[in-house]
């Protein structure tokens, strides 16, 4: 198992968690699930080299960002983005998205590909299901109870912090913005990217199954691979050593040659 290194240079940006690198060689932007924030994806960091800037997106909404509007509108939300993130894509970058950020990078790839004829190195999806298998669970509709039995379902929120009544309140109208906001989406028929892209699962997601995972297959036209971790739909929250593995292996090919 790889050491883990002590987490430095971390500075609080409006629209992201920065660990920016001396060297700065390449850019690796991190997007948070539904419901979730920057700071669950910090761990990561602690695996990646320091040759890398790391960018923790954070929608508004939750953590430090609590008291701002959350998104309903992806398409606001893309535009907003991507006039936040393009002085920073200057760098060769790679996107990694988890669940709803996954929609969101994948996304962003069109929007910054048809405005700005630029994509990223390489795209990281996770547990998400390929746009024509894309299901409609209008969650966000369930009574407090119910959605919070879904999530621990899916393994993103423990049973200690349910009893955390002030947590919930705070959580759960976010969680339902997001909810919202996945249901809403749309896949309009683009061209297959010319990306290389990894897709990443869990196992025993209840969410996503490994056909979920491989339908992608159809979206890309470069390079295509999977990998499967033992877990749940957040496999990553024991694996974050591994999932930064695969991620720095991609990023080195370039250093290499």
């Amino acid at each position: 198992m790889k050491t883990m290194k002590k987490i430095s240079n971390i500075k609080l940006q409006p629209w992201f968690i920065e660990r920016k690198s001396l060297i700065d060689e390449e850019r690796l932007f991190i997007f948070h699930h539904a419901g979730g924030g920057a700071t669950y994806y910090m761990p990561m960091l602690k695996y990646l080299s320091e040759r890398v800037s790391v960018y923790i997106v954070q929608l508004p909404g939750r953590e430090y960002r609590i008291k701002e509007d959350t998104y309903d509108d992806l398409n606001l939300l893309l535009n907003d983005l991507t006039e936040e993130l393009i002085s920073y894509l200057d760098r060769p970058f790679v996107f990694w998205g988890h669940s709803m950020g996954a929609m969101i990078s994948y996304e962003l790839t069109f929007r910054l590909k048809d405005s700005y004829g630029i994509a990223p190195k390489h795209l990281f999806l996770s547990s998400i299901c390929a746009p024509h298998l894309s299901k409609k669970n209008y969650y966000y509709n369930l009574s407090d109870r119910e959605l919070l039995s879904k999530v621990f379902d899916l393994g993103g929120t423990d049973t200690h912090a349910s009893k955390d009544n002030k947590l919930m309140a705070l959580i759960l109208p976010t969680l339902r913005k997001d909810l919202q906001l996945c249901d809403n989406y749309q896949y309009k028929s683009n061209e297959a990217l010319n990306v290389p892209v990894t897709i990443l699962g869990g196992d025993k997601d209840g969410a996503v199954s490994i056909s979920d995972l491989l339908e992608w297959d159809k979206y890309f036209k470069s390079s295509f691979s999977v990998c499967l971790f033992k877990g749940n739909h957040f496999y990553f929250r024991d694996n974050f050593s591994l999932v930064a593995d695969i991620i720095m292996k991609e990023i080195e090919k370039s250093w290499e040659e």
